[in-house]
């Protein structure tokens, strides 16, 4: 039986999108590079970081949205469901691991803040 993404771990969701990405640039008429024409064991480390990394964004974005749905008035949930709007992802996507650790700790200063006002 097959999970739904929701259900997946990161090694398993990545390797889902490497198979929907090979088999439908195939589909298309796409020839991808050679090297990304394997299982996703054999990939090249670079391109397997990529997609476990992709993965994670994927999983936690639908983790946060599921948990907002849930509770949409919680302030911490707001601020997170913001960290992984368009422009964040696209930033995210573009930026070093120094940028990722200033806008990750921005965004826990001011969870940090909303927890400190709560209680």
């Amino acid at each position: 039986m097959n999970k739904g993404i929701i259900d997946m771990n990161i090694e398993e969701l990545a390797e889902f999108l490497h198979n929907c990405y090979e088999k439908l640039s195939k589909e298309k008429g796409w020839e991808t590079q050679k090297k990304t024409q394997v299982k996703f064991d054999d990939l090249p480390k670079e391109n397997k970081e990529v997609m476990l990394d992709l993965a994670q964004i994927i999983l936690t974005n639908l983790a946060v949205s599921e948990v907002f749905k849930k509770n949409p008035k919680n302030k911490i949930y707001t601020l997170i469901d913001k960290m992984f709007e368009d422009d964040n992802l696209e930033f995210i996507c573009q930026a070093d691991g120094e940028d990722i650790k200033k806008f990750v700790g921005y965004y826990k200063k001011k969870i940090g803040r909303v927890l400190k006002d709560e209680n």
